[in-house]
């Protein structure tokens, strides 16, 4: 219901920041876009998600250990939910393209869960792929109001979010995993 209410604000907010493809989808495809993406975060193996693991919710200690701040969003559901929010929020397109299948393969590697329950490449990849539905329709409906975060923000976010979805094909992504 709040998507329905604030992406077409948000939509009209960062105009300037969407690539004709994004916008011409409108309010009613990039909910439906999220919500086809949610139903599959349901989909196991699960684990503990933050939920809201946008690079503005982490911070790094002199130490150099890193974590994240604000954990009201915290849920269960699949792995991939956290690591494309955040490396789509935390990286600008350029770096994206360039390194997002080694830190996804790295981050694939790195689990530590049952040989059964691993993903394969391949289907890590695929999971990454749908990610982007969700920051976009999030970062589209914070783009509604100036009470949220700031235009500058918000259009940084839609902007990497919008190249995401179109460059990993959000959308075959999702029909696969449908």
């Amino acid at each position: 219901m709040i998507l329905r209410g604030t992406c077409g604000k948000g939509i009209a907010n960062v105009r300037p920041s969407l690539p004709d493809q994004i916008a011409e989808m409108g309010s009613a495809g990039v909910e439906r876009a999220w919500t086809d993406y949610i139903r599959t975060v349901g989909k196991g193996p699960f684990t503990l998600l933050h939920g809201d693991a946008h690079v503005g919710n982490s911070y790094m200690l002199p130490s150099g250990e890193f974590g994240f701040l604000d954990w009201a969003c915290v849920r269960r559901g699949n792995w991939a939910f956290d690591v494309g929010y955040f490396l789509v929020s935390a990286l600008d397109v350029a770096e994206r393209r360039r390194h997002e299948r080694e830190l996804v393969e790295q981050y694939r590697q790195a689990l530590e869960v049952p040989l059964p329950d691993l993903p394969s490449r391949d289907e890590a990849w695929l999971r990454y792929r749908s990610t982007p539905a969700y920051g976009l329709a999030v970062w589209l409906a914070t783009s509604s109001s100036a009470n949220y975060q700031s235009h500058p923000i918000c259009s940084t976010k839609v902007k990497r979010y919008a190249a995401a979805f179109m460059d990993l094909d959000t959308p075959s992504a999702l029909a696969i995993l449908a």
